[in-house]
């Protein structure tokens, strides 16, 4: 059997996405299917993971066809550089701390950009799949997305060849976040791009129930029933199996990710100076973390309480979520995704304090659901009081036995992609394959109602 593999981030390209794209496959080649894998090519500036078991780039099955963003990607890129880089000579105040939203001229250049800012990666994996079609056979076609580019050039390739095709959305594309500044035009264009595709799949896989729901409720029933859900937990259960070591004496709370527009550290900051007199709390946050954001709690004096430990590989990083009393994540606003970071925490067996991204987070759902640690709102009085909490309770030795610390199998590898799985045995099954699905018309109220 042969795979069509379409997906811009793939080993060892840092992130959660190369992680769960990797497992698939890697899944596949442990089937004896031949793996033709279409991906980005890696700048030189890009961060990449450690070479390991998970991370390597290649397999006796895998053909490895690395892709140019090409000369509009490179100057789309630079321009996002540009406008993310931080103001170091200024002080970040409390009134330049609010959450700030991209400028008029980033949204127009993001919105003319579509379907994604990898839009120019798409002429060279449409000249790689004409190639590949020339010389092989497909029973199988995967595309991931985000970039929803690779499920653009999956939509060329299924119609060119009639294999059963498999979308993988990691991230929503109609309702994302991310796109609520977008002009309704481009909303309209998405939600009609986004239909056209779904129409051709044979099987759309998405990484919650509440994207799952939002599917159904714009798209209808028919695409409901090929919809599966495969949360995007890429790492195995022996990734945290070894001792990570001992916990430090002074009570210590991790981070280990990114902040970005949706997701703002200020509030913790603040929470964090408030609670400064009363409480010996010492933060470690590893990763790639703004200037700004390094500059704001310089400012508030938290220079002793912040480490800010730049990036670490993928051992470190399990020991310092292993090491540490208690694990921060911050919620997507939107309702509809949920951090990978929140698997991963729950695999490290430490409390989390989480603050929700708003009040239909569901990754504050799965906290309380599964009684991992403390919920709160972005709020700078609620963040004190959960500090507080977790604070008094590590003093009166209490910590672990106010919340579940239990394995979770159904949020790691293998049991992770039980869903892909499924969507492959679907498709596969029933060759060949049948054709389109309906799709519920195109309604701009209906997109409007979900900004």
């Amino acid at each position: 059997m042969k795979a069509l593999l379409i997906t811009y981030h793939f080993p060892p390209m840092l992130g959660c996405c190369s992680l769960r794209t990797g497992a698939v496959a890697r899944a596949l080649a442990s089937k004896g299917c031949e793996c033709h894998i279409l991906t980005g090519a890696i700048r030189s500036n890009h961060p990449v993971y450690t070479v390991d078991l998970q991370t390597q780039p290649s397999e006796a099955l895998w053909h490895l066809y690395p892709i140019s963003e090409g000369l509009i990607g490179r100057f789309i890129h630079r321009v996002r550089q540009r406008k993310s880089r931080p103001e170091s000579s200024l002080p970040v105040t409390a009134e330049r701390r609010a959450l700030q939203q991209p400028s008029w001229t980033t949204n127009l250049l993001r919105a003319t950009a579509f379907p994604d800012s990898k839009v120019n990666w798409i002429p060279g994996a449409l000249r790689i799949v004409r190639r590949l079609l020339k010389r092989h056979k497909f029973d199988l076609i995967y595309s991931f997305g985000y970039p929803w580019s690779c499920h653009a050039v999956a939509y060329v390739a299924q119609g060119r060849t009639g294999a059963a095709w498999v979308a993988d959305y990691a991230d929503p594309w109609t309702g994302n976040p991310d796109t609520y500044a977008f002009p309704s035009w481009r909303k309209r264009l998405d939600f009609m791009l986004e239909s056209r595709i779904l129409r051709r799949a044979a099987a759309v896989v998405v990484a919650t129930p509440e994207s799952q729901a939002l599917m159904t409720e714009l798209f209808g029933p028919e695409v409901a029933k090929r919809s599966h859900v495969a949360r995007v937990a890429q790492f195995s259960c022996e990734d945290y199996a070894l001792p990570g070591g001992n916990l430090p004496e002074h009570f210590q709370i991790a981070f280990t990710g990114l902040f970005n527009v949706m997701r703002q550290p200020y509030s913790f900051y603040d929470a964090l100076q408030a609670i400064a007199g009363d409480c010996d709390v010492r933060v470690c946050l590893a990763g790639l973390i703004d200037e700004q954001f390094k500059n704001y709690s310089r400012n508030l004096g938290l220079e002793h309480k912040i480490h800010y430990l730049g990036r670490l590989g993928r051992r470190r990083t399990i020991e310092l979520q292993q090491t540490s009393h208690v694990l921060l994540s911050f919620g997507w606003p939107g309702g509809l995704q949920t951090p990978c970071k929140v698997y991963e925490y729950f695999a490290a067996r430490r409390p989390l304090l989480h603050i929700e991204g708003d009040a239909r987070d569901p990754a504050a759902a799965l906290v309380r659901r599964y009684r991992r640690g403390l919920v709160v709102p972005n709020d700078v009085q609620a963040i004190s009081e959960g500090l507080r909490t977790l604070h008094d309770l590590w003093t009166a030795g209490k910590l672990e036995e106010c919340f579940d610390l239990s394995p979770l199998d159904e949020f790691h590898l293998p049991r992770s992609l039980d869903g892909i799985e499924q969507a492959f045995d679907d498709v596969l099954r029933r060759k060949p394959y049948g054709g389109a699905v309906h799709v519920s018309e195109s309604v701009a109220a209906q997109v409007q109602s979900h900004r």
